[in-house]
């Protein structure tokens, strides 16, 4: 078998005549870009992926030091911390 890079007179003609049939135009002028919609919603998740992954790593020493005081009963809470930090997430969420 030999293959020839030439059209086949016959079925060139056979496939152009299929197009007109079926409405298929050829294309004229340069081919159209693709365009890419992203929802509102995937740009949120991406900003949001984002500024997790600019957040510092977790500190393991100091989270093991935190359990085995928790488990010994040895953690104390500091209210007056703690008020603070309840008064500063408020204050925050309000802005928000």
């Amino acid at each position: 078998m030999r293959i020839v890079n030439q059209p086949i007179p016959g079925i060139t003609k056979a496939y152009k005549q299929q197009n007109k049939e079926n409405g298929v135009a050829q294309m004229e002028g340069p081919a159209k870009q693709d365009e890419i919609n992203i929802s509102h919603e995937a740009r949120f998740f991406n900003t949001a992926r984002s500024a997790l992954k600019q957040l510092p790593e977790a500190n393991e020493k100091k989270i093991a030091e935190l359990r085995t005081a928790i488990k010994t009963g040895t953690y104390e809470v500091k209210s007056e911390e703690l008020a603070e930090k309840i008064w500063q997430e408020s204050f925050l969420d309000q802005r928000i």
